[in-house]
Protein backbone atom coordinates (compact mmCIF):
# COMPACT_ATOMS: atom_id res chain seq x y z
CA UNK A 1 0.00 0.00 0.00
CA UNK A 2 2.77 2.08 0.73
CA UNK A 3 4.78 1.71 -2.47
CA UNK A 4 1.43 2.54 -4.02
CA UNK A 5 1.09 6.03 -2.69
CA UNK A 6 4.69 6.94 -3.25
CA UNK A 7 4.01 5.34 -7.29
CA UNK A 8 0.29 7.58 -7.35
CA UNK A 9 2.22 10.72 -6.14
CA UNK A 10 5.52 10.16 -8.35
CA UNK A 11 3.43 10.15 -11.40
CA UNK A 12 1.70 12.75 -10.27
CA UNK A 13 4.37 14.77 -10.06
CA UNK A 14 5.97 13.49 -13.04
CA UNK A 15 2.73 14.47 -15.30
CA UNK A 16 2.71 17.72 -14.40
CA UNK A 17 6.67 18.50 -15.05
CA UNK A 18 5.68 16.66 -18.28
CA UNK A 19 2.83 19.07 -18.56
CA UNK A 20 4.62 22.23 -18.03
CA UNK A 21 7.36 20.86 -20.20
CA UNK A 22 4.61 20.50 -23.12
CA UNK A 23 4.03 24.40 -22.17
CA UNK A 24 7.27 25.52 -23.12
CA UNK A 25 7.61 23.92 -25.91
CA UNK A 26 4.61 25.14 -27.20
CA UNK A 27 5.00 28.66 -26.51
CA UNK A 28 8.82 28.37 -28.38
CA UNK A 29 6.84 26.93 -31.55
CA UNK A 30 3.44 30.07 -30.97
CA UNK A 31 4.69 33.22 -32.74
CA UNK A 32 3.18 36.76 -33.27
CA UNK A 33 0.95 38.41 -31.35
CA UNK A 34 0.81 35.58 -28.59
CA UNK A 35 4.67 34.94 -28.49
CA UNK A 36 4.83 38.31 -27.90
CA UNK A 37 2.66 37.94 -24.82
CA UNK A 38 4.37 35.15 -23.58
CA UNK A 39 7.73 36.58 -23.84
CA UNK A 40 6.47 40.01 -22.24
CA UNK A 41 4.90 37.56 -18.92
CA UNK A 42 8.58 35.88 -19.58
CA UNK A 43 10.61 38.68 -18.83
CA UNK A 44 8.51 40.61 -16.58
CA UNK A 45 11.04 43.50 -17.45
CA UNK A 46 8.29 45.79 -16.41
CA UNK A 47 8.35 44.75 -13.22
CA UNK A 48 12.66 44.35 -12.40
CA UNK A 49 13.51 47.01 -14.40
CA UNK A 50 10.93 49.83 -15.28
CA UNK A 51 10.87 50.01 -10.91
CA UNK A 52 14.56 50.70 -10.78
CA UNK A 53 14.56 53.70 -13.91
CA UNK A 54 11.50 55.51 -13.02
CA UNK A 55 8.05 54.34 -12.64
CA UNK A 56 5.48 56.65 -12.25
CA UNK A 57 5.51 57.75 -8.79
CA UNK A 58 1.80 58.82 -9.23
CA UNK A 59 0.30 55.49 -10.67
CA UNK A 60 2.71 53.58 -8.31
CA UNK A 61 1.17 55.37 -5.64
CA UNK A 62 -2.55 54.74 -6.91
CA UNK A 63 -2.21 50.86 -7.90
CA UNK A 64 -1.38 50.15 -4.42
CA UNK A 65 -4.03 52.11 -3.22
CA UNK A 66 -6.22 50.28 -5.67
CA UNK A 67 -4.87 47.11 -4.32
CA UNK A 68 -5.74 48.27 -0.60
CA UNK A 69 -8.75 49.25 -1.59
CA UNK A 70 -9.37 45.51 -3.22
CA UNK A 71 -8.51 43.88 -0.03
CA UNK A 72 -11.12 46.19 1.76
CA UNK A 73 -14.25 44.78 -0.57
CA UNK A 74 -12.95 41.30 -0.26
CA UNK A 75 -12.93 41.55 3.68
CA UNK A 76 -16.20 42.14 4.45
CA UNK A 77 -17.29 39.01 1.13
CA UNK A 78 -14.08 37.08 1.89
CA UNK A 79 -15.70 34.69 4.11
CA UNK A 80 -18.57 34.01 1.97
CA UNK A 81 -16.11 33.51 -1.24
CA UNK A 82 -13.93 30.89 0.01
CA UNK A 83 -16.82 28.73 1.14
CA UNK A 84 -18.97 29.42 -2.20
CA UNK A 85 -18.61 26.15 -4.05
CA UNK A 86 -17.53 28.08 -7.35
CA UNK A 87 -14.33 28.81 -5.53
CA UNK A 88 -12.65 25.36 -7.44
CA UNK A 89 -13.01 27.71 -10.35
CA UNK A 90 -10.74 30.48 -8.87
CA UNK A 91 -8.36 27.56 -7.84
CA UNK A 92 -8.27 26.53 -11.55
CA UNK A 93 -7.39 29.63 -12.90
CA UNK A 94 -4.94 30.45 -10.34
CA UNK A 95 -3.28 26.96 -11.27
CA UNK A 96 -3.83 28.12 -15.19
CA UNK A 97 -2.06 31.68 -14.50
CA UNK A 98 0.51 29.68 -12.75
CA UNK A 99 1.68 27.40 -15.23
CA UNK A 100 1.80 29.71 -18.12
CA UNK A 101 4.15 32.64 -15.89
CA UNK A 102 6.11 29.19 -15.18
CA UNK A 103 6.41 28.46 -18.53
CA UNK A 104 6.78 31.64 -20.18
CA UNK A 105 9.99 32.15 -17.67
CA UNK A 106 11.51 29.36 -18.36
CA UNK A 107 11.43 29.64 -22.11
CA UNK A 108 12.27 33.84 -22.51
CA UNK A 109 14.14 34.61 -19.03
CA UNK A 110 17.72 35.81 -20.23
CA UNK A 111 19.51 35.67 -17.14
CA UNK A 112 18.89 32.64 -15.49
CA UNK A 113 20.27 31.35 -12.33
CA UNK A 114 21.48 34.45 -11.33
CA UNK A 115 22.04 33.17 -7.52
CA UNK A 116 23.44 30.01 -8.87
CA UNK A 117 26.39 31.23 -11.18
CA UNK A 118 28.67 32.29 -8.68
CA UNK A 119 28.89 28.71 -7.12
CA UNK A 120 29.32 26.83 -10.25
CA UNK A 121 32.73 28.78 -11.72
CA UNK A 122 36.03 26.95 -10.85
CA UNK A 123 37.58 30.14 -10.19
CA UNK A 124 37.56 31.32 -6.77
CA UNK A 125 36.93 27.96 -5.49
CA UNK A 126 39.91 26.47 -6.15
CA UNK A 127 41.57 29.08 -4.12
CA UNK A 128 39.21 28.26 -1.03
CA UNK A 129 42.58 27.13 0.64
CA UNK A 130 44.20 29.95 -0.33
CA UNK A 131 44.97 32.11 3.03
CA UNK A 132 45.76 35.37 1.34
CA UNK A 133 42.63 35.34 -0.68
CA UNK A 134 39.17 36.41 0.51
CA UNK A 135 37.36 34.55 -2.18
CA UNK A 136 34.18 36.32 -0.82
CA UNK A 137 35.17 39.50 -1.77
CA UNK A 138 34.56 38.01 -6.18
CA UNK A 139 31.34 38.11 -8.06
CA UNK A 140 29.81 37.00 -10.82
CA UNK A 141 27.33 38.98 -12.69
CA UNK A 142 26.65 41.64 -9.74
CA UNK A 143 26.17 38.86 -7.28
CA UNK A 144 28.18 37.80 -4.53
CA UNK A 145 28.38 34.64 -2.67
CA UNK A 146 27.58 34.12 0.48
CA UNK A 147 27.35 30.12 1.45
CA UNK A 148 29.90 28.74 3.77
CA UNK A 149 33.30 27.12 1.95
CA UNK A 150 31.59 23.37 2.47
CA UNK A 151 28.36 23.92 0.78
CA UNK A 152 30.18 26.03 -2.09
CA UNK A 153 32.29 23.48 -2.70
CA UNK A 154 29.52 20.72 -2.97
CA UNK A 155 27.18 23.16 -5.08
CA UNK A 156 30.26 23.64 -7.53
CA UNK A 157 30.63 20.03 -8.00
CA UNK A 158 26.55 19.43 -8.28
CA UNK A 159 26.86 22.29 -11.02
CA UNK A 160 29.24 20.75 -12.82
CA UNK A 161 27.95 17.51 -13.00
CA UNK A 162 26.85 16.36 -16.05
CA UNK A 163 24.32 12.81 -17.01
CA UNK A 164 23.56 11.62 -20.21
CA UNK A 165 24.89 14.75 -21.21
CA UNK A 166 22.52 17.26 -18.83
CA UNK A 167 23.49 19.57 -16.28
CA UNK A 168 21.68 20.77 -13.44
CA UNK A 169 22.67 24.46 -14.34
CA UNK A 170 20.44 24.27 -17.13
CA UNK A 171 17.53 22.18 -16.16
CA UNK A 172 16.90 22.87 -12.36
CA UNK A 173 13.54 23.90 -12.45
CA UNK A 174 12.26 20.96 -13.64
CA UNK A 175 14.06 18.96 -10.99
CA UNK A 176 12.10 21.89 -8.11
CA UNK A 177 9.03 21.78 -9.18
CA UNK A 178 8.90 18.09 -9.58
CA UNK A 179 10.72 17.90 -5.97
CA UNK A 180 8.35 20.49 -4.45
CA UNK A 181 4.94 18.58 -6.10
CA UNK A 182 6.07 15.39 -4.23
CA UNK A 183 7.03 16.85 -1.21
CA UNK A 184 3.31 18.88 -1.19
CA UNK A 185 1.12 16.03 -2.19
CA UNK A 186 3.04 13.26 -0.38
CA UNK A 187 3.20 14.69 3.03
CA UNK A 188 0.97 18.18 3.61
CA UNK A 189 -2.10 15.70 2.09
CA UNK A 190 -3.47 18.53 0.31
CA UNK A 191 -5.93 17.23 -2.83
CA UNK A 192 -4.52 18.00 -6.55
CA UNK A 193 -5.38 21.35 -7.13
CA UNK A 194 -4.38 22.45 -4.33
CA UNK A 195 -1.16 21.22 -4.38
CA UNK A 196 -0.79 22.54 -7.82
CA UNK A 197 -1.38 26.00 -6.55
CA UNK A 198 0.74 26.04 -3.63
CA UNK A 199 3.43 24.72 -5.93
CA UNK A 200 2.97 26.61 -9.16
CA UNK A 201 1.90 29.97 -7.52
CA UNK A 202 2.43 30.53 -3.43
CA UNK A 203 4.33 33.71 -3.03
CA UNK A 204 5.38 33.41 -6.98
CA UNK A 205 8.11 31.70 -5.11
CA UNK A 206 8.53 29.25 -8.36
CA UNK A 207 8.54 32.23 -10.39
CA UNK A 208 11.71 33.34 -8.57
CA UNK A 209 13.62 30.58 -8.34
CA UNK A 210 13.05 29.58 -12.28
CA UNK A 211 15.21 33.72 -12.51
CA UNK A 212 17.30 33.06 -9.96
CA UNK A 213 18.19 29.48 -9.46
CA UNK A 214 18.14 29.88 -6.04
CA UNK A 215 17.09 26.43 -4.10
CA UNK A 216 15.90 28.54 -1.48
CA UNK A 217 11.86 27.07 -2.98
CA UNK A 218 12.84 23.29 -2.84
CA UNK A 219 14.55 24.32 0.51
CA UNK A 220 12.27 25.57 2.28
CA UNK A 221 9.39 23.02 1.17
CA UNK A 222 11.61 21.03 2.80
CA UNK A 223 12.03 22.54 5.66
CA UNK A 224 8.24 22.88 5.89
CA UNK A 225 7.53 19.67 5.52
CA UNK A 226 10.26 17.87 7.97
CA UNK A 227 9.40 20.42 11.00
CA UNK A 228 6.01 19.15 10.92
CA UNK A 229 7.44 15.98 11.07
CA UNK A 230 9.83 15.98 13.64
CA UNK A 231 6.52 17.63 15.55
CA UNK A 232 4.38 14.42 14.84
CA UNK A 233 7.58 11.87 15.28
CA UNK A 234 11.28 12.55 16.97
CA UNK A 235 13.25 10.87 14.38
CA UNK A 236 17.11 11.20 13.38
CA UNK A 237 16.18 11.34 9.91
CA UNK A 238 13.91 14.62 9.91
CA UNK A 239 16.45 15.77 12.20
CA UNK A 240 19.33 15.55 9.78
CA UNK A 241 17.39 16.80 6.77
CA UNK A 242 16.60 20.08 8.81
CA UNK A 243 20.53 20.37 9.24
CA UNK A 244 20.93 20.06 6.02
CA UNK A 245 18.94 22.67 5.14
CA UNK A 246 20.55 24.75 7.94
CA UNK A 247 24.06 24.52 6.20
CA UNK A 248 22.60 25.61 3.18
CA UNK A 249 20.38 28.78 4.26
CA UNK A 250 21.84 29.65 7.56
CA UNK A 251 19.24 32.24 8.31
CA UNK A 252 16.51 29.59 8.55
CA UNK A 253 17.82 28.69 12.01
CA UNK A 254 15.81 31.40 13.12
CA UNK A 255 12.88 30.45 11.44
CA UNK A 256 14.06 27.17 13.33
CA UNK A 257 14.44 28.44 16.53
CA UNK A 258 11.00 30.72 16.69
CA UNK A 259 8.89 27.56 15.40
CA UNK A 260 10.31 24.89 18.25
CA UNK A 261 12.01 26.82 21.00
CA UNK A 262 9.61 30.13 21.20
CA UNK A 263 6.42 28.31 20.08
CA UNK A 264 6.67 24.80 21.18
CA UNK A 265 9.24 24.68 23.76
CA UNK A 266 11.39 21.21 21.76
CA UNK A 267 14.69 22.33 23.52
CA UNK A 268 15.96 18.88 22.69
CA UNK A 269 15.98 18.79 19.16
CA UNK A 270 17.10 22.38 18.98
CA UNK A 271 19.93 21.60 21.21
CA UNK A 272 20.87 18.37 19.04
CA UNK A 273 20.79 20.72 15.69
CA UNK A 274 22.54 23.07 17.19
CA UNK A 275 25.59 20.86 18.22
CA UNK A 276 25.23 19.17 14.65
CA UNK A 277 25.97 23.21 13.02
CA UNK A 278 28.79 23.62 15.49
CA UNK A 279 30.30 20.32 14.71
CA UNK A 280 29.84 21.78 10.89
CA UNK A 281 31.54 24.40 11.17
CA UNK A 282 34.39 23.77 13.21
CA UNK A 283 35.46 21.48 10.80
CA UNK A 284 35.21 23.68 7.89
CA UNK A 285 37.25 26.04 10.29
CA UNK A 286 40.09 22.82 10.55
CA UNK A 287 40.43 22.48 6.59
CA UNK A 288 39.46 26.15 5.05
CA UNK A 289 40.42 28.81 8.39
CA UNK A 290 40.53 31.87 6.09
CA UNK A 291 37.39 30.83 4.49
CA UNK A 292 35.29 30.00 7.01
CA UNK A 293 36.64 33.01 9.02
CA UNK A 294 35.95 35.54 6.44
CA UNK A 295 32.73 33.91 5.25
CA UNK A 296 31.15 34.56 9.46
CA UNK A 297 32.43 38.16 8.35
CA UNK A 298 30.64 38.60 5.10
CA UNK A 299 27.46 37.40 7.06
CA UNK A 300 27.80 39.82 9.75
CA UNK A 301 28.65 42.88 7.35
CA UNK A 302 25.50 42.15 6.02
CA UNK A 303 24.88 39.08 3.70
CA UNK A 304 21.80 37.98 6.12
CA UNK A 305 19.86 41.03 5.13
CA UNK A 306 21.30 41.89 1.75
CA UNK A 307 18.05 42.34 0.36
CA UNK A 308 17.59 43.75 -3.59
CA UNK A 309 15.72 47.42 -2.39
CA UNK A 310 14.68 48.19 -5.59
CA UNK A 311 14.90 45.38 -8.83
CA UNK A 312 13.69 42.56 -6.45
CA UNK A 313 10.31 44.41 -6.96
CA UNK A 314 6.99 42.07 -6.23
CA UNK A 315 9.57 39.45 -5.29
CA UNK A 316 10.86 41.12 -2.09
CA UNK A 317 8.57 41.00 0.99
CA UNK A 318 10.05 42.78 3.83
CA UNK A 319 7.88 44.69 6.31
CA UNK A 320 10.89 46.47 7.42
CA UNK A 321 11.20 48.12 4.07
CA UNK A 322 7.16 48.81 4.17
CA UNK A 323 7.71 51.34 6.68
CA UNK A 324 11.63 52.73 5.31
CA UNK A 325 9.52 53.15 1.53
CA UNK A 326 6.82 56.10 3.58
CA UNK A 327 9.05 58.81 4.03
CA UNK A 328 7.52 60.27 7.60
CA UNK A 329 8.33 56.49 9.10
CA UNK A 330 11.63 56.17 7.52
CA UNK A 331 13.73 57.09 10.61
CA UNK A 332 11.26 55.02 12.88
CA UNK A 333 10.82 51.91 10.50
CA UNK A 334 12.44 49.18 12.93
CA UNK A 335 11.16 51.00 15.80
CA UNK A 336 7.10 51.12 14.52
CA UNK A 337 7.92 47.05 12.95
CA UNK A 338 8.54 45.69 16.48
CA UNK A 339 6.25 47.67 18.15
CA UNK A 340 3.16 45.79 15.80
CA UNK A 341 5.10 42.67 16.07
CA UNK A 342 4.69 42.51 20.11
CA UNK A 343 1.36 44.19 19.84
CA UNK A 344 0.26 41.31 17.38
CA UNK A 345 2.56 38.63 18.98
CA UNK A 346 0.27 39.44 22.61
CA UNK A 347 -3.15 39.91 21.08
CA UNK A 348 -3.21 36.20 18.94
CA UNK A 349 -3.64 33.07 20.98
CA UNK A 350 -2.76 30.58 17.91
CA UNK A 351 0.71 29.35 17.81
CA UNK A 352 0.00 29.92 13.40
CA UNK A 353 -0.73 33.74 13.77
CA UNK A 354 2.21 34.40 16.12
CA UNK A 355 4.60 32.51 13.96
CA UNK A 356 3.40 34.59 11.21
CA UNK A 357 3.97 37.73 12.61
CA UNK A 358 7.05 36.79 14.28
CA UNK A 359 8.65 35.70 11.60
CA UNK A 360 7.58 38.07 8.72
CA UNK A 361 9.52 41.13 9.96
CA UNK A 362 13.07 39.56 8.90
CA UNK A 363 14.98 41.63 6.35
CA UNK A 364 16.12 38.13 4.68
CA UNK A 365 12.62 37.22 3.77
CA UNK A 366 12.40 36.70 -0.58
CA UNK A 367 8.96 34.67 -1.83
CA UNK A 368 11.15 31.58 -2.11
CA UNK A 369 12.56 31.56 1.30
CA UNK A 370 8.47 32.17 2.50
CA UNK A 371 7.56 28.47 1.29
CA UNK A 372 7.82 27.52 5.10
CA UNK A 373 4.32 29.53 5.51
CA UNK A 374 3.72 25.60 4.25
CA UNK A 375 3.62 24.87 8.12
CA UNK A 376 0.72 27.01 8.90
CA UNK A 377 -1.58 25.99 5.62
CA UNK A 378 -4.39 22.90 6.59
CA UNK A 379 -7.53 22.20 4.78
CA UNK A 380 -9.22 24.61 7.24
CA UNK A 381 -7.89 27.34 5.54
CA UNK A 382 -6.42 26.45 2.45
CA UNK A 383 -8.90 28.90 0.30
CA UNK A 384 -7.55 31.58 2.68
CA UNK A 385 -3.80 31.02 1.35
CA UNK A 386 -4.65 29.98 -1.92
CA UNK A 387 -6.58 33.76 -2.51
CA UNK A 388 -4.48 35.83 -0.76
CA UNK A 389 -1.05 34.52 -1.95
CA UNK A 390 -1.73 32.36 -4.81
CA UNK A 391 -4.27 34.15 -6.82
CA UNK A 392 -3.83 37.82 -6.20
CA UNK A 393 0.25 37.63 -6.55
CA UNK A 394 -0.53 35.53 -10.34
CA UNK A 395 -2.90 38.83 -11.33
CA UNK A 396 -0.85 41.31 -10.30
CA UNK A 397 2.16 39.58 -12.05
CA UNK A 398 1.02 39.30 -15.25
CA UNK A 399 -0.71 42.70 -15.24
CA UNK A 400 3.03 44.24 -13.96
CA UNK A 401 4.71 42.17 -16.65
CA UNK A 402 1.90 44.19 -19.31
CA UNK A 403 1.87 47.45 -18.16
CA UNK A 404 4.81 47.84 -15.18
CA UNK A 405 5.05 48.00 -11.35
CA UNK A 406 6.64 50.68 -9.45
CA UNK A 407 8.94 50.47 -6.26
CA UNK A 408 5.65 50.40 -4.25
CA UNK A 409 5.53 46.86 -5.64
CA UNK A 410 7.36 44.97 -2.84
CA UNK A 411 4.60 46.30 -0.49
CA UNK A 412 1.49 44.13 -1.60
CA UNK A 413 2.84 40.93 0.10
CA UNK A 414 3.22 42.97 2.75
CA UNK A 415 -0.17 44.34 3.23
CA UNK A 416 -1.00 40.82 2.02
CA UNK A 417 0.08 38.85 4.86
CA UNK A 418 -0.82 41.20 7.54
CA UNK A 419 -4.66 40.71 6.19
CA UNK A 420 -4.32 36.99 6.30
CA UNK A 421 -3.08 37.37 9.88
CA UNK A 422 -6.04 39.68 10.47
CA UNK A 423 -8.40 37.29 8.77
CA UNK A 424 -6.90 33.72 10.33
CA UNK A 425 -7.98 34.83 13.26
CA UNK A 426 -11.36 36.30 12.24
CA UNK A 427 -12.25 32.48 10.28
CA UNK A 428 -11.55 30.80 12.99
CA UNK A 429 -13.63 32.30 15.71
CA UNK A 430 -16.75 32.43 12.84
CA UNK A 431 -15.79 28.70 12.52
CA UNK A 432 -15.80 28.22 16.73
CA UNK A 433 -19.39 30.52 16.77
CA UNK A 434 -20.86 28.24 13.54
CA UNK A 435 -20.05 24.93 15.34
CA UNK A 436 -21.45 26.63 19.03
CA UNK A 437 -24.30 27.26 17.35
Amino acid sequence: MLKHTYIKVFSFSFLITLLLKILTESIKLIGGNFNSFFKRVGVADLIFSQPASGFSQFYDILILLTYCFFLFLLERKYYYILNNKYFVHIKYITFFFGLVISASTIVFQEYKAWDLNPYCQEYPINEVSNSKLDIYKTEYNGIKPGLSPLVWIAINKICNFTFFGLNYLNHFYWIFIFSVLFLIKKNLGFNSLDTLCLAFCFNLSYIHSIRSANYGFLVACLLSVFLLKEQKKNKNFNLMIIFLVSILKIHYLVIIFIYFVILKQKYKFIFKLATLNIIFYIIQFILFKNSTINYFINLLNGYLVNELRIKAGIFNPVTFQFFERIEFFKTFSTIITLTIVVYLFNKFKTIELKFLTFTHLFSRNKSYDQNYFLLLINNENINLFILILCTIPTIFYIYGSLFGLGLLSELYHVISVFFLIFNLEKSKFKKSNSTTL
